[in-house]
């Protein structure tokens, strides 16, 4: 069910920038890109215009499926300003030129349960979070990468990684965690 996002370009955002609060409920998201920018096929504005890392989500993303996008910058599929609230999606074949290749974000991202599977980036080859929190729960990480530097699934820059249920398999990071890296922060695993 949804719209189907397929080969879409723009700068920030490939297929859809959204300034408020976004919300996407199922759909699919194939092939598009950013040309100089963050968000290959989401991009999430910051709705209030300060990164709050206590839990804000000005991002809602479900049943949602993203394969081969691309952000010159930040989010292969999905970047957001603030918190961004992942249940249900599906991430597979997505790159960024630095961080988070599935999805970045400023603040925190909370994912249940999602799939992510040959995602690659700088740093978080899956997901990555500048200051805010990463909450996992019965997420599936296969062959997510690093490319050059941390977290061949998850990174976390200034913050707190929280993994409950989870299964990582074959992430790769250049340099350190190859399934999980907090380079200033925290992590616990349930």
């Amino acid at each position: 069910l949804g719209v189907t996002f397929v080969d879409n370009t723009a700068g920030q955002g490939g297929a859809i920038y959204g300034n408020s609060l976004l919300v996407v409920a199922g759909g699919t998201f194939s092939g598009n890109r950013t040309t100089s920018g963050n968000g290959g096929a989401v991009y999430g504005e910051d709705s209030d215009g300060a990164t709050d890392t206590s839990g804000d989500v000005d991002l809602r993303i479900e049943g949602a499926v993203f394969g081969s996008n691309r952000a010159d910058n930040y989010g292969g599929a999905v970047y957001s300003d603030n918190g961004v609230a992942l249940t249900d999606g599906t991430f597979t074949g997505n790159s960024a030129g630095s961080q988070g290749g599935a999805v970045y974000a400023l603040g925190g991202v909370t994912s249940d349960p999602s799939l992510y599977v040959d995602n690659t980036a700088g740093d978080g080859g899956a997901i990555y979070s500048a200051t805010g929190t990463i909450i996992t729960i019965g997420d599936t990480f296969l062959r997510n990468v690093a490319t050059g530097g941390n977290g061949g699934a998850i990174a976390v820059d200034s913050g707190t990684i929280a993994v409950t249920d989870g299964t990582f398999t074959g992430n790769i990071a250049a340099t350190s965690g190859g399934a999980l890296c907090a380079s200033s922060g925290t992590i616990s695993v349930v």
